[in-house]
């Protein structure tokens, strides 16, 4: 019998004429019968794909898969990153998004972002939180991979504080595999030379990141 309370059972038992017997007994069948009716299942999964294009050419609004996890990485050099998935990115689709955080200054820094295969995927833009002028930007198909690029230019330095870099492309109609996607940063802080590498993943599965000090 379902949640609904008009389908429970009273509460104890209770001493009633007749006539009331089968009203609550003709009631009581009412209720079973409309809990049949209306059954505990639901409809399949579907992607859900929104109205409007992506975000790079009108902004697409639909919330990406659920179940996605983050893992923030060692801290080594005070330089951290990890890979995630989008908001916005849906069955056709994608934005690959790279978080940075950096404890101190960085007066070089180095941000390659790769989708893979190449042939499955086709650029529709690229960004970055920070000053887009303080990058030379490029976006190109490089062993078997898209590959995004962002290059600090001389003379500019990035603050200490969290910087998001994402890569957007559509592909196949699905739930695209992100198993092969990776990113690799490097830099130069107030300790020295910095650099970061790591994956992307979706479903319960960490992301797999870290930072390291040269």
């Amino acid at each position: 019998m379902g949640p609904d309370a008009r389908a429970r059972p009273p509460g104890g038992p209770l001493r009633v004429a007749g006539a009331a017997v089968g009203l609550v007994a003709a009631l009581a069948a009412g209720a079973l019968a409309a809990g049949w009716a209306a059954g505990p299942g639901g409809a399949p999964w579907t992607a859900r794909v929104p109205a409007g294009a992506a975000p790079d050419a009108g902004g697409a609004s639909s919330a990406g898969p659920a179940g996605i996890t983050e893992s923030a990485g060692r801290r080594d050099g005070g330089l951290s990153a990890r890979g995630v998935l989008g908001h916005g990115s849906n069955a056709h689709w994608s934005q690959n998004d790279i978080v940075l955080r950096s404890a101190g200054p960085l007066t070089s820094l180095t941000v390659e972002l790769r989708v893979v295969p190449a042939g499955e995927v086709w650029h529709t833009g690229q960004w970055c939180s920070l000053p887009a002028d303080d990058f030379r930007v490029a976006a190109r198909e490089e062993g078997g991979a898209l590959v995004y690029r962002w290059e600090l230019r001389e003379g500019r330095e990035v603050p200490p504080g969290e910087y998001r870099f994402a890569g957007q492309y559509h592909h196949s109609e699905g739930r695209r595999d992100m198993g092969r996607d990776g990113y690799t940063i490097s830099g130069k802080g107030p300790l020295g030379p910095v650099a970061a590498r790591g994956g992307f993943r979706r479903e319960g599965r960490e992301n797999v990141g870290g930072s390291v000090t040269e």
